[in-house]
């Protein structure tokens, strides 16, 4: 039995779900209940932690270079978003 991060009951473990919590510059991972997943899953601060973890070595370096720059977490995604429109229309 795990106990949830949000409410704070015990769950069986094959029930609770991953979940990574953003809180500044700092990652937590957490164990969310079914019954909390929904609103984890609506929190902008929580991500799958399944999810895109198959490429973690090569994010893992971006994320170094980000920390060594002292680049928030925003200011990176608005780069990626605007490198990504960039690359659109010069394919265009």
């Amino acid at each position: 039995m795990e106990k949830c991060s949000m409410c704070s009951k015990k769950f069986p473990d094959e029930t609770m779900h991953k979940m990574i919590q953003i809180v500044g510059k700092k990652a937590y991972g957490q164990n969310i209940c079914p019954a909390c997943r929904g609103l984890a899953a609506a929190n902008p601060n929580y991500y799958d932690a399944a999810a895109g973890f198959s490429q973690d070595a090569e994010w893992g370096k971006v994320i170094d270079e980000a920390n060594k720059l002292e680049l928030p977490a925003d200011v990176v995604m608005d780069l990626i978003q605007s490198f990504a429109k960039t690359v659109k229309k010069m394919n265009k």
